[in-house]
């Protein structure tokens, strides 16, 4: 199996939190497309008695045209998931930390605009360690000139904070990012099983002849009557 194999080793290899966590119906996805690309390949290997190349060829045609209309679907569908859930566990996070706006937010960063570089940093790392909410919200909602911290920096201190109080949902983070990941992969070679399942020019060689026949035994019917 070309494609089934690589398909199943790619789903496989999912952690335990892309299987059972909130990314859990996208990986049922997954799984679904992997066993229609198994049964399309089935198909391919096996004809029918009765049938010659021509209609086999045109079976498997079939299972591949409705195969790449479910990747499209589902890879739509999962893109879709792995967006927002991003957004909504984003938005768990800054609940969950507490890094909504404050009104003291503008006086925090005066505060810390008014320290040297290194007691600046100092203070933030300390407001880490101790989790006060009020001087991270009050860089993470700054810019490079309010807050004495550019935006690389904010970023990385603010993370810091982050995960060290809400390290679960970064955990779901990153089971979200595998999911992208995996699925990127997966839908590419879902894609090519639907792809290379048949020769387009073939059938449509197919269908070419087979007018041709029509065409013939329609004129042979009106010279006969």
């Amino acid at each position: 199996m070309k494609y089934s194999k690589p398909l199943s080793a790619i789903t496989g290899k999912c952690s335990a939190g892309l299987i059972n966590g909130r990314t859990k119906t996208a990986y049922i996805q997954l799984l679904n497309v992997a066993v229609k690309v198994a049964a399309m390949e089935d198909i391919a290997a096996r004809r029918f008695p009765e049938d010659n190349e021509a209609k086999h060829q045109r079976r498997v045609a079939n299972a591949a045209t409705s195969l790449k209309t479910m990747v499209e679907q589902m890879q739509s569908s999962v893109s879709k998931q792995i967006a927002e859930l991003r957004n909504q566990i984003n938005r768990e996070i800054e609940v969950a930390t507490r890094l909504e706006p404050r009104v003291s937010g503008q006086e925090v960063r005066s505060v810390l605009r008014g320290l040297d570089e290194s007691e600046r940093m100092q203070a933030i790392k300390e407001s880490i360690e101790g989790g006060d909410s009020e001087v991270l919200s009050a860089v993470f909602h700054g810019n490079d000139l309010t807050s004495g911290f550019k935006r690389e920096v904010r970023n990385q201190l603010v993370g810091v904070y982050q995960r060290k109080m809400a390290p679960e949902l970064f955990d779901e983070l990153e089971t979200v990012s595998e999911l992208e990941e995996s699925s990127g992969v997966f839908f590419g070679v879902a894609e090519k099983a639907a792809n290379s399942a048949f020769d387009p020019k073939y059938i449509e060689k197919i269908a070419e002849e087979e007018r041709r026949a029509v065409e013939a035994q329609r004129k042979f019917e009106e010279a006969s009557e």
